[in-house]
């Protein structure tokens, strides 16, 4: 048996990646994500760095807006992806998903963020795509707190 590691590991270069725009699509099996369109149904939000990435936590916004407008109430599925096509279903799994309510934007106070915690090593090359189970006209911006090793 290996000895286990008795170091800490600590993240070299913190990394933010996102995403935003009004996610689109429905896509809720393995199966289906592979028929998906990057960018349209399917949204990268992180992709690890060369030696592995630490992903602390995704977090969802409302778009800001200019005028009091109301994002759709929803769900958004997050999945893991070994770093190949979307198109064989075999390299991707739904790790986790979260709710997110209907959001009223008012311009005189703030709107609340959701974050969906993560905490987990994510080998070299990994991807973490969202997809939505209802399309929203304002948007939602998600966004991934996580560290490059």
């Amino acid at each position: 048996m290996t000895a286990p590691n008795t170091q800490p590991i600590f993240t070299v270069v913190p990394e933010i990646q996102f995403v935003t725009g009004s996610f689109t699509g429905t896509i809720w099996a393995a199966s289906d994500i592979t028929g998906a369109t990057i960018g349209t149904s399917v949204h990268l939000v992180f992709t690890a760095g060369a030696q592995g990435s630490y992903v602390q936590r995704l977090r969802f916004r409302m778009i800001p807006q200019t005028s009091a407008v109301s994002t759709t109430a929803t769900k958004v599925r997050v999945w893991l992806n070994n770093g190949s096509t979307i198109a064989t279903a075999a390299n991707s799994v739904m790790y986790d998903e979260i709710g997110l309510p209907l959001t009223t934007e008012a311009l005189a106070a703030q709107t609340i963020g959701y974050d969906l915690p993560m905490n987990f090593a994510l080998p070299a090359g990994w991807k973490i795509y969202l997809t939505v189970a209802t399309a929203s006209a304002n948007g939602w911006a998600a966004s991934c707190i996580a560290g490059d090793y």
